[in-house]
């Protein structure tokens, strides 16, 4: 019974992930539910909650994602493309390490 689902954007154009956000939507009626960004999958996405990051949460990031190995030889999936993202959102919130969202829902 999770208080909070993260799923991909309602927005990305590749089917699994719109399949898997759908779900998610649908499965997850009485919980927090917020989309994360992958830029080189949505056409929309609305920037509507911010989480301040530190720059160990960025390296931590790129640490994981470098467990994808099929995914290592993608441009987006470069330290610099992760890192870029990270200080774009900062700079929106005048400055340091950030990660965007899309609110679906929001439980308080």
């Amino acid at each position: 019974n999770p208080k909070l689902v993260l799923c991909p954007s309602l927005n990305d154009v590749h089917q699994d992930h719109q399949t898997i956000a759908n779900e998610a939507v649908r499965c997850f009626k009485k919980q927090s539910v917020l989309c994360y960004e992958e830029p080189w999958n949505n056409i929309n996405f609305s920037t509507s909650c911010f989480i301040r990051l530190e720059r160990r949460h960025i390296d931590k990031k790129i640490e994981a994602l470098k467990c994808y190995k099929s995914q290592l030889n993608r441009v987006y999936i470069s330290e610099e493309s992760i890192l870029s993202l990270a200080i774009t959102r900062g700079a929106q919130l005048e400055g340091g390490y950030a990660e965007a969202f899309e609110v679906v829902r929001w439980m308080l």
